[in-house]
């Protein structure tokens, strides 16, 4: 049994749907779908190797004082604006909109400046299964993180992918709800996917952490969670991922199984992958 989360004319439809050879209307529809890929960016598809947080330190530090820290803030899976009000009540710094707007300034240009110096690592298999999604005619890129967009794309294009490749964005700033949630985000893209023109669509989140898999969940997307960050293959198994791979090396068959139709199981396994049935 797969929860499918349909888009069609601007409307949101989450239902159960068994494939059985049956063909109702609805199995039709959903198995002619577009899939929206929604790739995370940090430790899916690159690490910094801790320059991030150095940036955003340094310039905290700088804006508000040497007291400025980072002590147990957790920043695995979760939005720039959550962690950075974090940063701010650890450090004694009042969460205004104007303080909020100078360290996400500052945080952007310096962290241009150090990924200039220090290069992401671009981990294996990330730009090429983007460039497989992008190229492929039932499937549209999309990147969904929790990066501010001028961090993320700064990112992405310091390890050599394009961010204008991606047809869909939503980026750590853009969930419509206060307080901000990961888990708001896949509805955003989903609309924009509607906005967009793109007919009936599925949804696929590919990331490294629980967060992801929990809000692909939320909006009836599958989740593929990859072992390249902080989680690994246990972790993310545990929190449900359907199916879970070490990295994204097996470009082919991680694609047929991003487009299979829903209940879609690859014959072509990725050595360490776990796949949920």
């Amino acid at each position: 049994m797969w929860r499918s989360s349909v888009v069609t004319a601007g409307l949101r439809f989450g239902r159960s749907v068994e494939f059985k050879g049956a063909e109702s209307e609805r199995e039709i529809e959903l198995q002619a779908a577009k899939t929206v890929v929604l790739f995370d960016i940090d430790g899916t598809l690159l690490v910094t190797r801790g320059h991030g947080l150095a940036a955003m330190l340094a310039v905290g530090k700088a804006l508000f004082g040497e007291g400025f820290r980072s002590d147990g803030v957790e920043f695995a899976g979760r939005l720039d604006p959550l962690i950075v009000g974090d940063l701010f009540d650890l450090s004694g710094v009042p969460r205004t909109a104007e303080n909020f707007s100078r360290l996400r300034s500052g945080y952007g240009a310096e962290l241009v400046r150090r990924l200039n110096v220090h290069p992401p690592l671009a981990l294996e298999g990330g730009a090429a299964l983007v460039n497989a999604v992008s190229a492929h005619p039932d499937a549209i890129a999309g990147v969904m993180t929790g990066n501010y967009v001028e961090c993320g794309t700064a990112k992405l294009s310091a390890i050599g992918i394009d961010p204008t490749v991606f047809q869909i964005g939503v980026w750590g700033d853009e969930s419509p709800h206060d307080p901000p949630h990961r888990d708001h985000l896949p509805g955003v893209a989903l609309s924009r996917a509607a906005e967009a023109g793109f007919g009936t669509v599925r949804g696929v989140v590919i990331g490294d952490t629980p967060m992801d898999v929990r809000c692909a969940h939320a909006h009836g997307m599958r989740a593929m969670g990859v072992a390249t960050g902080k989680f690994n293959v246990d972790d993310l198994s545990a929190a449900g991922a359907d199916l879970v791979v070490q990295n994204l090396a097996e470009t082919q068959s991680l694609l047929d199984w991003i487009v299979g139709a829903p209940g879609y199981h690859s014959a072509a396994r990725t050595a360490g992958s776990r796949e949920r049935t």
